[in-house]
């Protein structure tokens, strides 16, 4: 019997449209381009993404504003009469940026994750984050995002129900690339470049390098 309130960006505003379609063309990969085209396209895009993330951000935050107004003015019946209201926010592990903002705004806010301490299994989430705070990105940061994606085809086959469960088989796939330099899969991608098949060439080079170093699934 507590109100709820939606105070994400509705579907139809602007900022929700560039939201799928941002997400959209981080998952379009030519792989008959160069390796290094490829990464700045997949940096470049995942920026966009973060972008529009912020800005999402910043719409929430003007809206929590919206509704503690409401609720200090006496607008919502049900929570009149009550001396200490706490609002409880459920958000994605990525946003804590609204914690942060909060934070500084002198709120009293306190956060907590389904699992503690909470860890960006995938490097693509890192790469994501650091990207939405505004932090420097390396090549073997984005290499790795990147190969963990196609990583992820390559392991269905072996983990089966594992992939079920997101935040383990991010774990899972950071234990593994973190092995992969800059240069491992670089090397993959060129050979699945001049394929005739590129995307079943691709899993066939991870496979081939899991051989290579010793890594059992």
């Amino acid at each position: 019997k507590k109100p709820i309130a939606f105070i994400d960006v509705p579907e139809g505003y602007a900022i929700y449209r560039r939201t799928q379609e941002t997400k959209k063309e981080i998952n379009r990969f030519n792989l008959t381009k160069e390796f290094p085209r490829i990464l700045q396209k997949f940096t470049n895009d995942l920026k966009q993404v973060a972008d529009v993330q912020v800005e999402r951000e910043r719409y929430m935050l003007q809206e929590l504003k919206r509704l503690t107004e409401r609720i200090q003015k006496g607008d919502m019946p049900e929570l009149k009469g009550k001396k200490d209201i706490k609002l409880l926010l459920f958000l994605g592990a990525a946003h804590t940026g609204i914690y942060h903002e909060l934070k500084k705004s002198g709120v009293e806010v306190g956060r907590g994750f389904v699992t503690m301490p909470d860890v960006f299994g995938e490097f693509a989430s890192e790469m994501f984050r650091r990207q939405m705070f505004g932090k420097r990105v390396t090549d073997e940061l984005a290499a790795r995002a990147v190969g963990g994606l196609f990583f992820r085809a390559v392991i269905t086959n072996y983990v089966g129900l594992m992939s079920q469960d997101g935040h383990k088989l991010g774990l899972f796939e950071r234990k593994v690339i973190s092995r992969f330099s800059l240069d491992d899969i670089k090397s993959v991608f060129d050979k699945a470049r001049k394929a005739p098949v590129p995307m079943e060439a691709l899993a066939l080079g991870f496979s081939e390098k899991l051989d290579e170093k010793h890594i059992k699934i």
